[in-house]
């Protein structure tokens, strides 16, 4: 007696590759969506840690600030100022526990695709009158990707774009806004901001 016995049908073969391809598919985006994701709390993180990184850096020394109302030469100076529609102002100030001055502002070298944000020290305090910034000094790199920098100063109830006084503001508020530019992970550019207020209300006691 001979089983009853037959093998697939090509509509059943067709529905089961059918089916395999499917799941091989929801398979695959899923793992391309996890290591997108993964990849961009990566780059977020990393981001985030440089921005910590500045804005602790540049707090401490805007805390230390020392004006002399007797020497205009010596003074607070924030310029407001903006490229290709962004702040990328600039601060000047003489730093007070050694007198040596000390500048942050962004590098706009138009052929630079990633912008820097700069930090710049000099063996002199002073700022000429004459000149609209202080002579270079030995500059560094302080983080990368940096496509915004605002400052504004608080004084007298109200916030100010600049400040240039032989007075020190109450409080300084520090922006940077971080580019990350496309890649084969994502297809947009996307901007992280992170800020922070300095009090110099104590400073301004020196």
């Amino acid at each position: 007696m001979k089983g009853n016995k037959r093998g697939f049908t090509l509509i059943e073969l067709m529905i089961t590759s059918l089916i395999l391809t499917v799941i091989i598919s929801a398979v695959y985006n899923s793992l391309r969506t996890g290591l997108g994701a993964y990849h961009r709390e990566e780059v977020t993180s990393l981001v985030f840690q440089n921005a910590r990184f500045a804005l602790r850096g540049m707090a401490k020394e805007i805390r230390s600030a020392y004006v002399n109302p007797h020497n205009p030469r010596i003074r607070f100076l924030g310029t407001d100022e903006t490229f290709e529609g962004e702040d990328t102002d600039r601060l000047d100030f003489a730093r007070g526990h050694d007198l040596r001055g000390i500048s942050y502002f962004l590098d706009n070298d138009p052929g630079t695709p990633e912008k820097w944000l700069q930090r710049e020290e000099r063996i002199s305090p002073y700022l000429s009158e004459e000149e609209e910034f202080p002579a270079p000094g030995e500059s560094e790199e302080m983080a990368e990707s940096v496509r915004a920098l605002n400052f504004r100063y608080y004084a007298q109830g109200e916030w100010h774009d600049s400040w240039d006084s032989p007075s020190l503001p109450r409080a300084v508020q520090i922006t940077l806004t971080f580019e990350i530019l496309p890649n084969k992970r994502w297809a947009e550019t996307r901007k992280e901001t992170f800020s922070t207020v300095v009090n110099l209300a104590l400073a301004r006691m020196r």
